[in-house]
């Protein structure tokens, strides 16, 4: 995930989300409206074995479908890209575009 952080975004203060800022803005111009520059790699939560893989197609689809879904309940995407993952996955071992089986996953976010 990459993003250009506002010049007062909480991310350029915060212990856990400032690591994940790659360049920031040093010359206090607040003019600018630019603060930073994060960049964010989120790990795989599973990697899966090749005769699992029944069908990519609609593997994007599903997961920014299930990463607009939680995102639309006021989630930050940090907190919900593994449900992303996840609803992904489950479309991988289906024949379908969209697996049926997503009918069932619930998103346990904290």
């Amino acid at each position: 995930m990459t993003r250009l952080l506002p010049f007062n975004d909480p991310a350029l203060q915060d212990d856990t989300e400032r690591q994940f800022v790659l360049a920031r803005n040093m010359n206090g111009d607040a003019e600018s409206g630019v603060g930073g520059l994060y960049v964010r790699l989120f790990p795989v939560e599973k990697v899966l074995q090749p005769e699992e893989v029944i069908s990519v197609n609609g593997i994007g689809d599903t997961f920014c479908g299930a990463l607009a879904h939680t995102l639309s309940q006021g989630r930050r995407i940090q907190d919900v890209v593994a449900f992303a993952q996840r609803a992904a996955s489950l479309s991988l071992r289906s024949r379908e575009a969209v697996s049926p089986g997503l009918k069932g996953l619930r998103t346990v976010v904290a």
